[in-house]
């Protein structure tokens, strides 16, 4: 199975989150940001410029805003076979998180999920 693969404490895209990952451009459509209103994010995204990127603009059911946008954006993935592989990614690499990305949505293959390396606090 292909995971997108992140690491907690990565800020760097160019910087692999793990000795396995690879890189791949998929399709990122789905912009979502943690506030309810354009005017709460940062001062590089004004309300102006959000609406002129994308379509279908909205506040989701998680009160988050979001839009539509078609982009090519390279991600980290990693190829994980089995659930065997994926215990021995995790006593490699400690606490992970499985979910669904939030950053991207409808990436090749569909369903495609993400393993964090949980390895920095976040919350």
């Amino acid at each position: 199975m292909t995971f997108v693969v992140t690491r907690t404490s990565g800020w760097n895209d160019e910087v692999p989150p793990c000795d396995e990952a690879y890189m791949k451009k998929s399709t990122w459509r789905l912009d979502v940001r943690t506030v309810n209103t354009p005017e709460k994010l940062n001062h590089k995204v004004t309300m102006e410029n959000w609406y002129l990127v994308g379509t279908d603009h909205k506040v989701n059911s998680d009160n988050h805003i979001e839009r539509k946008i078609e982009a090519e954006r390279t991600f980290w993935f990693v190829d994980i076979a089995d659930l065997s592989e994926l215990i021995q990614f995790q006593q490699k690499y400690g606490e992970i998180i499985i979910t669904e990305p939030w950053t991207i949505t409808d990436i090749t293959p569909p369903g495609t999920l993400e393993i964090e390396i949980y390895d920095d606090y976040r919350e």
